[in-house]
């Protein structure tokens, strides 16, 4: 009695063929072309797609500006301001924030 699966052993069998070197050759080339066109045609859609909201992403990012550019504590004119001025802002503190989230990400999840 043997403990081989009989329709295991021939689906092992059926798949073992001899490929002809060109024909495989010829199909492998082709299946690669088509897989790069798709690529670039998807690439090429998702351009033209982003293009069509960039004059909504940029009067946002131009109403955005001002809030973020908004000082968290007053600071007297000198060098200290100007050295604190990128973390003395909402945008640095968004910064910060969102570096934060992904450095434990990073270390939670990786």
């Amino acid at each position: 009695m043997s403990e081989r699966d009989p329709l295991l052993e021939t689906a092992f069998l059926s798949a073992v063929r001899n490929l002809d070197d060109d024909a495989f050759l010829t199909e492998t080339l082709t299946r690669t072309d088509v897989l790069k066109r798709r690529r670039m045609i998807r690439r090429a859609a998702i351009g033209a797609s982003l293009s069509l909201l960039a004059i909504p992403l940029q009067d946002f990012a131009l109403a955005a500006t001002p809030v973020l550019m908004h000082s968290l504590v007053d600071l007297p004119t000198g060098w200290i301001a100007q050295m604190l001025a990128p973390a003395n802002s909402v945008a640095g503190l968004l910064a910060m924030v969102l570096l934060t989230l992904r450095a434990a990400h990073k270390r939670l999840f990786t």
